[in-house]
């Protein structure tokens, strides 16, 4: 083997080490700790939508006296502590005045579509300021949407229990295309793409999320931070492929985010049938 051959093989050979010890290998599920809820705080996938709308309430721990508190030792006040942490961070949400209008308004627009006949089904927009409470709404929407649903129409097949997915849950993410947003879906569903996504068609994935809302029973898609689309280019193209999904599948669309009345989704015509119609501004209410 001459020099110049020597020396390629080497640095090949760094270079290797180099992958062996930079390269990122992450593990399949999740990483278990003692003492830590495992339960997600995102729903980007349908097993994480189910722990977050069939996980019971954190239990609420016994209050001491002070003077119990005081003569318990580091570890038991050090447990008690964590207990109290764990139930003040996961405990349910308050069900205010204004949540429960928002529902049922938009509840009995969802039971209207679910016997509503073809095209683009009414939707409904949560909108205000941040910290508002406007994701909570929406995830308490499609939770008690799920849970009525299931009590309403019993499956004829008890086995087919895993299949029913009657709501989508997805988060708008800046430089959303159509073709990421459909990848976002399709990834929340479950359905098997190829690694590398130039392989499938952008129409072709459209048509796998509406055979699989279709046949999975999908009623309800809940759009989060819809304010990350802007009025051109990319995010007007996003805005079309949404109204398109809402023409093609026979769901209704709930949508929530900041500003929104400025955004990509309302810069059709007023009158245009495929704008949500229902928009509640949370700021004016708070």
């Amino acid at each position: 083997m001459g020099k110049a051959e020597a020396l390629k093989e080497h640095q090949r050979s760094k270079l290797s080490q180099r992958e062996k010890h930079t390269r990122f290998h992450p593990t399949e599920h999740i990483i278990e700790l003692e003492g830590l809820d495992d339960s997600p705080e995102v729903y980007h996938r349908i097993e994480d939508w189910r722990t977050y709308v069939y996980k019971s309430s954190s239990k609420k721990p016994n209050l001491p006296t002070l003077n119990e508190y005081r003569d318990w030792g580091p570890e038991k006040r050090r447990a008690y502590d964590e207990s109290r942490l764990d139930y003040h961070a996961r405990c349910s949400p308050i069900i205010t005045e204004t949540m429960i209008s928002i529902h049922r308004s938009l509840l009995a627009q969802i039971d209207l579509n679910i016997r509503g006949g073809s095209g683009a089904r009414q939707g409904g927009v949560i909108d205000g300021l941040p910290t508002l409470g406007k994701t909570t709404i929406l995830i308490e929407l499609g939770k008690r949407f799920e849970k009525d649903f299931r009590k309403r129409y019993p499956l004829k097949n008890p086995d087919q229990a895993d299949l029913l997915m009657p709501v989508v849950y997805i988060t708008l993410k800046k430089k959303t295309t159509p073709k990421t947003l459909d990848e976002a879906i399709a990834n929340f569903y479950g359905i098997p793409l190829p690694r590398n996504l130039r392989n499938i068609t952008h129409n072709e994935l459209t048509n796998a999320i509406e055979r699989f809302a279709r046949t999975h029973r999908t009623y309800l898609f809940l759009i989060d931070d819809i304010h990350m689309l802007g009025k051109k280019g990319r995010d007007a193209d996003v805005n079309d492929h949404l109204k398109s999904l809402m023409s093609l599948i026979p769901a209704t669309f709930v949508f929530a985010g900041i500003d929104c009345k400025k955004s990509a989704l309302f810069s059709d015509e007023i009158n245009n049938r495929k704008n949500p119609k229902w928009v509640v501004d949370l700021s004016l209410i708070a």
